[in-house]
């Protein structure tokens, strides 16, 4: 349940805490009080579209978290979250002026898209002009699942046909024609080769472009170091600060035992001319770093304009090629032992579609009945007794029993057909790429469950 609601700069509210207990919780209060304003923050939190002008005048942000309890597991297994150990889930969302925004469940960051999909299974708003998500036929077999109580069975049927289809992948990926083979080998081989012959190093396009920088001011450079020198240690014939420093220390040695006030000054000295020497050591180190070649500029030059060349083909930087380099040298080592790597795949595809099997079978159990598939006697069961029904309907047009054929017409909406095997379960919205060989079964689970709730409901 929803246990809290905090709000920061949503429209006249600039900070609040909305704590629910549980059962019935009202929010009251006259025309503009912003009891509307707390349903579009609560929206918000959920995933919902919101706007920019939703932010309080003056901020150049807006904040909204939602504290849950009770949640399941099962419900966020999918986003790769789990609820604290106590069932405590928090959802946030920041939403900027420009209209970027920021969400977060239990501190991890997700899109909208992966907050809205979590927020209408956490919490459902019915407004006068809101459609229900009972009307939603893409929820229904979310409303079945979560009936029969098969979340888990479903996440981990989802994550081996997964498996599955990724090494069906990689298996189409390596039966190409030998023409087309040839070709590829061809193509990979330049490439590597081209790259290997540049001796690309990480970090070298930084390094060349500092030393690019120095070598074309290069003069400019000795010039400075030359006179910042000539200030510091003067020339054969003296001066210079360093011989200043040492001379005004020199004279006041002689006092500096008379009185504290010299001691102190002698000291001070002292210190400028270490620290003045150290700069001194510091400057003639530089000057020589500054002695450059004459050719150098020229060969920075040149190596800068191979790696801009080379960028435009492999990369934006020189890890990015180095990078492309590996990929390449992979493919190249897969291609040339595509007759080994394609036993191995073979291998491993029947083990994962083995796998997939058994976890359709599991799906596909009815409870009670182990294994019991849908037959056609339940079918035609099935006709039979809607057809029991309707003339009951009909026979009392002014009580509840007039609304029974359009309530299992809706309810036939909810039902599973084949087309909704989807090779994993409808909910993915995918094409069905195993012909039914696979997925029959969940099918057949997702009809039995659909029975059931159809038996309760009516």
């Amino acid at each position: 349940m929803l246990e809290l609601l905090h709000i920061e700069n949503i429209a006249i509210i600039e900070a609040a805490d909305i704590e629910f207990a549980p059962g019935f919780n009202a929010l009251t209060g006259e025309t503009g009080a912003g009891k509307s304003i707390v349903i579009d923050s609560l929206s918000a939190v959920l995933g919902q579209r919101t706007s920019r002008e939703l932010i309080r005048t003056g901020a150049d942000k807006a904040f909204v978290s939602a504290a849950f309890s009770g949640v399941e597991p099962g419900l966020t297994e999918a986003l790769g979250i789990q609820p604290e150990p106590d069932g405590t889930l928090l959802l946030q969302r920041e939403i900027q002026t420009d209209g970027k925004n920021v969400c977060r469940i239990n501190g991890r960051p997700v899109t909208v898209s992966q907050l809205r999909a979590l927020g209408t299974r956490l919490l459902n708003i019915h407004g006068q002009h809101d459609g229900q998500q009972l009307l939603d036929e893409e929820q229904h077999i979310v409303y079945l699942d979560s009936f029969g109580k098969v979340e888990t069975l479903i996440n981990a049927y989802t994550e081996k046909y997964r498996h599955f289809t990724d090494i069906r992948r990689q298996i189409s990926a390596l039966q190409m024609d030998e023409a087309e083979k040839a070709r590829r080998v061809d193509t990979l081989q330049y490439q590597i080769e081209e790259l290997k012959r540049a001796k690309l190093k990480p970090g070298e396009e930084e390094e060349l472009t500092a030393r690019r920088g120095m070598l074309r001011n290069a003069e400019k450079f000795l010039d400075a170091v030359a006179g910042a020198d000539y200030a510091l240690n003067g020339d054969d014939s003296g001066g210079g600060a360093l011989s200043a420093l040492r001379q005004a220390q020199d004279a006041l040695g002689g006092v500096r035992h008379l009185d504290d006030a010299f001691g102190q000054l002698y000291e001070r000295l002292g210190e400028a001319y270490s620290e003045v020497y150290d700069i001194a050591a510091t400057v003639e180190d530089k000057r020589g770093e500054l002695d450059v070649s004459p050719g150098e500029l020229d060969r920075v030059e040149s190596r800068m304009d191979q790696l801009y060349r080379l960028k435009k083909k492999y990369g934006a930087t020189v890890e990015d090629m180095l990078e492309y380099l590996h990929r390449c040298t992979e493919e190249l080592a897969q291609i040339e032992d595509a007759g080994d790597t394609l036993a191995r795949l073979e291998q491993e595809l029947a083990r994962a579609e083995t796998d997939a099997r058994q976890a359709a079978q599991a799906r596909g159990k009815r409870p009670g009945q182990p294994g019991k598939a849908e037959t056609e006697q339940e079918r035609q069961a099935d006709r039979q007794e809607d057809a029991r029904r309707e003339p009951q309907a009909r026979q009392h047009p002014g009580g509840a029993g007039a609304q029974l054929p359009e309530l299992f017409h809706f309810l036939d909406s909810f039902r599973p057909r084949r087309a909704d095997c989807a090779c994993i379960f409808g909910a993915l919205m995918l094409e069905c790429t195993c012909s039914g060989n696979i997925c029959t079964s969940l099918v057949n689970r997702r009809s039995h469950i659909w029975h059931s709730f159809r038996n309760t409901i009516s």
